[in-house]
C-alpha cells in the first residue's frame, strides 16, 4: 500500500486581499450587530462610553491574554498555522486597525446585542449562550474553543467591571 501524501497548504492570501477580506468580515459583524440590535430594540452603541476607568481596565486586560497566547505554544501554533503567512505580510499598524475593528464588531454583537438581549430572559442563560457562541465563532480546535469561550467570559466580566455595562473595556 502506498503511503498517503499530505496535501500542501493553499498559498496565503496576498496582503491586500487578506486585509480587504478581514476588514470586510469585521465590518460586516458591526453592521450585523447593529441590524440585529435594531430588530430587537437594543442600540449596542449606547453601551460604549469613553471613560478613563473602562479604558484602563481594557488595557490591563490585554496582559493576561498576551500571557495566555505567549505561554501556550499549542494555541499560538494553531493561530500561526491558520493565518501566519497572511499575517506576517501585514504591517503592525494594519494589524492594530484590524484588531480594533474585530474588538468593536465582536463586542457589539456578543456582549452588546446577544448578551443584552438574552439577559431580558435570564442573565445566566445570556452569559452561557453569548460566550459559547463567541467560542464557537473562534473554534479552530477543541482547546481553542475552550480558550476563546473563557476569554469571552472574561470580556463579559470586564464589560461590567465598573458597575454599569460599558463595552469600551472589552473592545
Amino acid at each position: 500500500m502506498e503511503p498517503t501524501s499530505i496535501e500542501p497548504l493553499p498559498p496565503a492570501f496576498s496582503r491586500s486581499r487578506f486585509l480587504t477580506l478581514a476588514a470586510s468580515v469585521q465590518g460586516g459583524v458591526v453592521l450585523f450587530a447593529c441590524l440585529i440590535g435594531w430588530g430587537i430594540g437594543i442600540d449596542p452603541w449606547s453601551l460604549v462610553r469613553w471613560e478613563g476607568r473602562s479604558f484602563a481596565f481594557g488595557v490591563l486586560a490585554v496582559v493576561p491574554m498576551l500571557g495566555l497566547y505567549s505561554f501556550s505554544p499549542g494555541l499560538r501554533k494553531l493561530a500561526i498555522d491558520a493565518l501566519g503567512e497572511s499575517l506576517s505580510q501585514c504591517w503592525w499598524y494594519e494589524l492594530v486597525i484590524l484588531a480594533a475593528l474585530a474588538g468593536v464588531g465582536e463586542e457589539l454583537l456578543f456582549r452588546g446585542v446577544i448578551d443584552s438581549g438574552l439577559s431580558r430572559i435570564n442573565p445566566w442563560f445570556a452569559l452561557i449562550v453569548s460566550n459559547v457562541a463567541f467560542g464557537l465563532l473562534h473554534a479552530m480546535s477543541r482547546n481553542y474553543f475552550l480558550a476563546t469561550t473563557g476569554i469571552g467570559l472574561a470580556m463579559h466580566f470586564l464589560a461590567n467591571a465598573t458597575g454599569e455595562r460599558n463595552l469600551l473595556a472589552p473592545m
